[in-house]
């Protein structure tokens, strides 16, 4: 395994409480830009798949939600970074709980 999987897992296990046994698939999806304001930031956007439904999440998160992929886009314009983030999720067909983590940790997790 890979740095940067290694670094996924630990971000995951810090924000969700999943651990390694609670990971069915973690595919490597495309960088993404991410305004913020005049600047911006690249993140790479991970998607792990569970069979857990329920979440241990960390400190610096608050609340996380289930939503069926065919629901995610009422959450566009719900924060500046979520847009480029649901687009690289968008071609991943789905198979059964998702996360779409940002490993940048921007302080929300949307689980589909």
């Amino acid at each position: 395994m890979d740095d940067e999987f290694l670094q996924c897992i630990q971000v995951l296990h810090g924000g969700t409480g999943l651990a390694v046994r609670d990971i069915l698939t973690i595919e490597c999806g495309p960088t993404v830009e991410v305004p913020h304001g005049p600047h911006s930031t690249q993140h790479v956007v991970y998607l792990v798949e569970t069979n857990q439904r329920r979440l241990a999440l960390g400190p610096e998160y608050s609340v996380y939600r289930w939503v069926k992929k065919p629901r995610i886009g009422r959450f566009d314009g719900a924060a500046d970074w979520l847009a480029p983030v649901l687009e690289a999720a968008a071609s991943t067909p789905p198979k059964s709980r998702e996360l779409i983590l940002n490993t940048a940790g921007s302080g929300a997790i949307l689980a589909a």
